[in-house]
Order: C-alpha cells, then sequence, then structure tokens
C-alpha cells in the first residue's frame, strides 16, 4: 500500500439497523489494529433515521445525519460544549455508506471477497474486501489531491482500476481549490443508462446529472471512445461546503435528516444526496427546473404519502436551492477504471463473471487435499478447504466453504459459506443438482431470544432475482415447470396481496428457517439434490408436507436479517482453519514462508488457539528438524500474544516445571514432550511477561531438537575408501 500524505481524521459508517452497524464497526476497528486504519483515526458508526412509514430514508438523509453526528462527536472531543463547525477545518471525514443486501458472496456488497490478498505492512494479513479495496483507493489516490474536507463513498459498487496506468492531476489543477467534486469513471451508454452520468461544460463545471436516461439520449453526450462520465459513488466536498450542509440543520425540514427527529419525536424526511443535493450546485441548472425536476424521494415517494408529504418535499428542495446554489461542483475522471455495481439484477453467473474479470485466481488462501480430484483449471476457491472432494464435470467455484465427500457436486456450481461438517447436512449424502448457487446464511430470528439459525438458500446460476416469475426461471426452468414437479403452489410462495408481475424469485417464501426439528436441513430444498443417503426413499408428498410445515423467509426476507457478526467470524475462522492446514503442510514440505504477519493477525482476531494447537500437531510426530523449526515459531507465536510487551526474547531457559518436557525430548519422546510444554503453556500465558518467558523455554526446546538432528546425521554417515587413481595429480 503506497504511504498517504494525509490520514483521515474519522471515518463515520451509515447504517440501516445498529445491530449491522455495530458488526461493521466491529470489522473495521479490527482493520485498525493490524494497520490498515489509521490509528488516530475514529471509528464511528451511525443509524440512519427510520420513519414509522418507510424502511430506510434517502443517501442525502443519512448524509446529512452522519455530518451532524460525526461534528457533534468531534465537537465533543475537542473540548467544545455546543456543536462547531470549526473542528471541521482540519479535518478529513470519509462517509461510507452502508450499502445493499447482496446475495453473492456476503450478505453485503461492501465485504464481498475480492481475488488475492492486501497487505499494507510486514506485520499482518487480510483477506480483501470490497470495502478495503475502496478505502484503499480513496486513501491513496484521492485524498491527496484534495484540501480538507468531508468525502462521502458508496459500498455498493467495485471500483476496478489499473494502478500503474492512473493519471493524477498536474500540479496546476484546481481540485485542491474546488468546492465540491464528484469522482467519475468511464462507461459506455448500454451500462450507464442504469445508472447516473456526469455532463460538464468547457468551464469544468458539472452542467447537469442525469439518472438512468435513456441509451439513446446518453449516445448524443458521449465523449471519446463512446464513453460517457459515469458517477463513481464518491464525491468530496470542502470545508465551506460542509459548513453550510452543516447548518442547514437549523431549518425543521432538514433536522428531520437527523437523528434529532427521532428525539423530538418528527418524522425523518428523505433526500437524495446525488440528484436533489448535488444537483442544486451544477451549473447548468435553473431553480425552475430544479424544482420541477427533484428526486422521486423529495416528492413523496420515500415518506408519508399525501399533500403534507409533497409540501414537504418542496420546502426541502426550496432550502437546499437557496444554500447551496453558489458553490462550485466539478468532476474528476479517472480514465483508466471500470465501476461494478453490485446489484441484485445480476445474476450468479453474472457475479462469477465479475470475480473472473478481476483476475480471480484458481486459489486464494485456500487448502486442496491431494485427495481431491477436482480439475484445477476448472476451479477457483477462496479462503476455502476442499477435502477429499468427489470428481465433478464443468466449473466450481467456492468462497469461504469448508466442503468433503458429504456433498457431491455434480456440474458447475458456485459455493458460499458452506460447511459440510455442520449439522444442516445430517447423514444424508447429497448431490446437488447442476448450475446452482448454493449459499448458507446466518440469520436472526424474530423471536424473543434473538435466535441465529443457519439457512440453506439454492438458486439457479442463470435465475433472475427481479423479474416477474412469467418470465423467468427458478433453478434454471421456468417457474410453471418447477411448481408442477414439486408440488408447491403459488400461495404457499406468495402468501401476500402480490400482483402476478410482482411475484419474483426475490421476494418468493422458498427457504425454511424453523422446522418442528429444529434448525433447517439442506435436504429441505429437496429440489436442488439428488439424496444418496438414509432419506433416498421418503416421497414427494413427504418431502413437500414437511417443507410446507416449516417457518420460511424469502431471500428478501433473509438478506435482511442476516447476521453479519456471525458471518464475519464464520470468514475469520474458515481463514484460519485454511492457514493451520497451510502452516502443516508448510512445514512438513519444508517451505519458506513468512508466518509472522499470520501470528500477529492471529493475536488481534482471537485465533492464537487454533495456530498454537497446528504448532502442537506438527512438532508432535516430525522429525527433529522439522520439530525444531515448528517450536521456535511457537515461540514467535507466544511472542506476539504478548503484544509487545513482557520483556526480551533473549534469556534463561532452564526453569524446572520445563525439565520433564526438556528429557522427553532428549530422549526422542516428541508427542510427550510437546504435550508437557502445552500444559505448561496453558499455566503462563496468562500475562506477557510470563508468556515470554515461556517463549524462552520453546527455543529452549528447539535447541534439544536441533542437537538431536545433529547427532541423527551423525548416525546415518558412513566413511567411503576410494581407489587410488593413477591419473590424479595428487
Amino acid at each position: 500500500m503506497d504511504k498517504p500524505a494525509k490520514e483521515w481524521t474519522a471515518i463515520v459508517l451509515t447504517s440501516r439497523t445498529l445491530e449491522d452497524g455495530e458488526a461493521i464497526k466491529s470489522e473495521l476497528l479490527t482493520y485498525q489494529k493490524k494497520g490498515f486504519i489509521h490509528q488516530s483515526c475514529i471509528v464511528l458508526v451511525v443509524e440512519d433515521p427510520v420513519s414509522s412509514t418507510s424502511s430506510g430514508v434517502g443517501s442525502g438523509t443519512a448524509t446529512i445525519n452522519a455530518l451532524f453526528y460525526v461534528v457533534e462527536q468531534l465537537s465533543a472531543r475537542r473540548g467544545y460544549h455546543v456543536l462547531s463547525a470549526d473542528v471541521l477545518i482540519d479535518s478529513n471525514i470519509l462517509v461510507l455508506h452502508h450499502g445493499r443486501s447482496y446475495p453473492f458472496g456476503n450478505p453485503l456488497g461492501a465485504f464481498t471477497l475480492l481475488p488475492g490478498h492486501i497487505s499494507p505492512s510486514k506485520d499482518y494479513v487480510e483477506i480483501t474486501t470490497n470495502i478495503l479495496h475502496l478505502y484503499n483507493f480513496a486513501t491513496t489516490k484521492l485524498l491527496p489531491l484534495f484540501g480538507s474536507g468531508f468525502w462521502v463513498c458508496s459500498t455498493d459498487m467495485i471500483i476496478d482500476y489499473d494502478q500503474d496506468a492512473f493519471v493524477e492531476p498536474s500540479t496546476d489543477s484546481s481540485t485542491g481549490e474546488t468546492d465540491a467534486c464528484i469522482i467519475t469513471v468511464p462507461a459506455e451508454p448500454f451500462y450507464a443508462s442504469k445508472h447516473g452520468v456526469v455532463l460538464t461544460g468547457q468551464n469544468g463545471l458539472v452542467q447537469d446529472l442525469l439518472y438512468r436516461a435513456p441509451e439513446s439520449t446518453l449516445q448524443s453526450f458521449t465523449q471519446e471512445g463512446n464513453e460517457l462520465q459515469l458517477i463513481s459513488g464518491i464525491v468530496y466536498m470542502s470545508v465551506g461546503v460542509s459548513e453550510r450542509l452543516l447548518a442547514l440543520q437549523r431549518f425543521p425540514a432538514i433536522e428531520s435528516c437527523t437523528y434529532l427527529s427521532t428525539d423530538v419525536g418528527s418524522e425523518p424526511h428523505s433526500v437524495s444526496f446525488f440528484f436533489d443535493m448535488l444537483l442544486a450546485m451544477s451549473d447548468g441548472i435553473r431553480e425552475e427546473d430544479f424544482m420541477k425536476r427533484g428526486s422521486n424521494i423529495t416528492k413523496g415517494d420515500g415518506g408519508a404519502s399525501g399533500d403534507a408529504s409533497k409540501a414537504m418535499g418542496t420546502n426541502v428542495r426550496r432550502i437546499i436551492w437557496n444554500k447551496m446554489r453558489h458553490f462550485r461542483l466539478s468532476s474528476f475522471h479517472i480514465p483508466f477504471a471500470r465501476h461494478i455495481y453490485l446489484s441484485t439484477d445480476l445474476s450468479a453467473s453474472e457475479y462469477l463473471n465479475i470475480m473472473k474479470s478481476l483476475g480471480d485466481p484458481q486459489s486464494s488462501h485456500s487448502f486442496v487435499s491431494r485427495s481431491s480430484s477436482v480439475p484445477s483449471h476448472r476451479f477457483h476457491s477462496a479462503n476455502s478447504c476442499l477435502i477429499d472432494v468427489e470428481p465433478m464435470s464443468g466449473n466450481l467455484h467456492v468462497t469461504n466453504s469448508f466442503l468433503e465427500n458429504r456433498l457431491r457436486i455434480e456440474e458447475d456450481a458456485c459455493i458460499y459459506n458452506v460447511d459440510t461438517r455442520m449439522s444442516y447436512i445430517r447423514d444424508s449424502k447429497l448431490c446437488l443438482n447442476a448450475g446452482l448457487y448454493l449459499a448458507v446464511f446466518p440469520v436472526r430470528l424474530a423471536l424473543p431470544e434473538s435466535t441465529c439459525v443457519k439457512v440453506p438458500v439454492a438458486i439457479g446460476l442463470n435465475d433472475s432475482l427481479l423479474t416477474s416469475m412469467e418470465r423467468t426461471t427458478y433453478c434454471n426452468i421456468p417457474w410453471k415447470n418447477f411448481l408442477e414437479r414439486t408440488g408447491i403452489t403459488t400461495s404457499d410462495l406468495w402468501p401476500g396481496p402480490f400482483a402476478q408481475k410482482e411475484q419474483t424469485l426475490w421476494n418468493a417464501k422458498l427457504f425454511p428457517v424453523l422446522s418442528s426439528c429444529g434448525e433447517p436441513t439442506m435436504d429441505m430444498l429437496f429440489w436442488a439434490f439428488s439424496s444418496q443417503g438414509s432419506e433416498v426413499g421418503l416421497s414427494l408428498a413427504v418431502k413437500l408436507e414437511r417443507w410446507r410445515a416449516s417457518w420460511r423467509y424469502s431471500l428478501c426476507d433473509i438478506l435482511q436479517n442476516a447476521d453479519l457478526n456471525a458471518d464475519f467470524q464464520a470468514k475469520r475462522s474458515m481463514f484460519y482453519e485454511v492457514f493451520a492446514r497451510q502452516l502443516a503442510k508448510g512445514l512438513l514440505e519444508n517451505e519458506n514462508i513468512h508466518y509472522l504477519p499470520y501470528f500477529q493477525s492471529a493475536v488481534v482476531d482471537g485465533f492464537t488457539k487454533v495456530v498454537l494447537e497446528a504448532l502442537d500437531s506438527v512438532a508432535s510426530t516430525a522429525p527433529p528438524n522439522v520439530a525444531a523449526r515448528t517450536l521456535a515459531l511457537t515461540a514467535d507465536m507466544l511472542s506476539c500474544m504478548a503484544r509487545g510487551e513482557g520483556g526480551l526474547r533473549s534469556g534463561p531457559a532452564a526453569n524446572e516445571k520445563f525439565l520433564p518436557a526438556f528429557d522427553a525430548f532428549e530422549n526422542g519422546h516428541f508427542e510427550r514432550g510437546v504435550g508437557l510444554m502445552r500444559k505448561q503453556r496453558e499455566e503462563w500465558s496468562f500475562k506477557p511477561d510470563m508468556l515470554i518467558r515461556c517463549a524462552r523455554h520453546y527455543e529452549g526446546a528447539a535447541q534439544i531438537c536441533i542437537r538431536r538432528a545433529v547427532m541423527s546425521a551423525k548416525q546415518v554417515s558412513q566413511t567411503l575408501s576410494l581407489p587410488f587413481r593413477k591419473d590424479s595429480s595428487a
């Protein structure tokens, strides 16, 4: 990672619910502990204001609320007794909007795993997520180009850019003096017609913002290469603009955009960040056009219905126009970049194509046993273990999963967050039908005890989530055929007052979350598997009745109630399971791998036990030379656990409590020696100085193993007698 010229003062995460926000904040704090986010940066989470008549608010409302909240927090931390805009003068604030639910790779597009790893320093390792990628991009490539200010960044998109070809503005660029700036990337009219586009004038200022304009309209605005300036989702606002935006909360209509609306008992009003707030700063927009256009949400579509809502929307737009109009809005175009929107409009196969286009390696932090028979050229994995996987035809894409031969994959599959050791597999040996996306999501159920269950989901790789069932498929077959084959009815799937055109895979109550036997099992999705185990004799009628008797969620319900904290923990748990297996393999095969960053990360993530157990396992059975290296690495692990405290690594290693273990190593009883060392380690691991002393004794044990390795070499060595050579010059 490039060292940025400046650092962020604060990062503010907006979230629809406090539970989701706290889970994401915990992830960001983990990044901070590992050095990916600067230690001085303040990490905050703020819940979006939510009205009683809608499930969410516009991006503008969320932005105003985040600005108000972070200034309030900074004011308090700097000793002010009232809200002070002065804290903005020397601050760099980044707002990350929570983003929408996403069914592929993670319940949130922000934490979709991207190909490869990212390591900003020699000290830690981390799987690349989209939010970490966006943060790195904003920090190293954008922040140094602008003055102090307030940044807004969506997390619904991936910005794929060529770092070597990245063109920075010249020294006479006006980016440091602009009032506000939209970061744009190139896009062709077809793609741009689904998003927002910036139109600029000869003076370099933004003239207009177009949202989902027809492709034919956009053709007339294309530049060189048939491209347009697409809104990337990242915006900079200067201190002056931020101060003015903050001052707007003095107006009751704008105050309702902050959390204060909840505290005073008023309804929050929805505002669009781009097409209300930024549109008002566009150079080519007149007041009459602005008041007439507005966004759908300020016209009342996102809040309470009726004349009162429309009047409030008109009032909000007039305030925004009057107070924000005189600011200059520019754009900063990144020509060597690509915008990828993580939308529920995408199918699973389109998601896979995106991953491949990003340079998806065949294996990224994964362990595949030698007995697995998946063809390497058809296999892509990230953060996964494959043990004894049976041969298959077609392509396999696995993320955050542990697969063994209890699940057979027929042909062409995408697997996310599946662990075949879990109870949802039961005792049956299942065969996943061809062409499916199989995932397991941890879901919080609306029960008093806040139960979290693991919910299996299966959809076709080419299924459309949002298209009416009349015009699309489920599990790659027409809905009509699926219903006839299974006996499921439309009233089973859409029990509410859904018009036929509104009946989609997104809102179909397909997936059991609770049954009479407890948590759902994969075989309850009976249409997705060919059972080869104990339930092969069950009739279709029995399977259908069991499915009907279950409590079911739609895919939309599942993602809205996904337990993000459980999902993050599952990802990290799998990361260290993979590492433990790679560690054992690397030691036994004498691979040259730098393990310290993994050890340091295990301390931060709370997975030191997994690493120590892996080291113990290798040292117990390995030959002396390998055992010596393994014991030395255990000493390194213990030193990392001391977190830089506890004293020096060098020191005596002859404490009587370790002597029985040393005797066992001297006599070649490595398994007993490792067991005795482990027992003493567990007694000494409660504070840093004891950890360091324990590490010294592990180094002492390693020296004994080295001595035995040298002695074994002497035992097998031979002195050879060679015949005298007459042609020798000696």
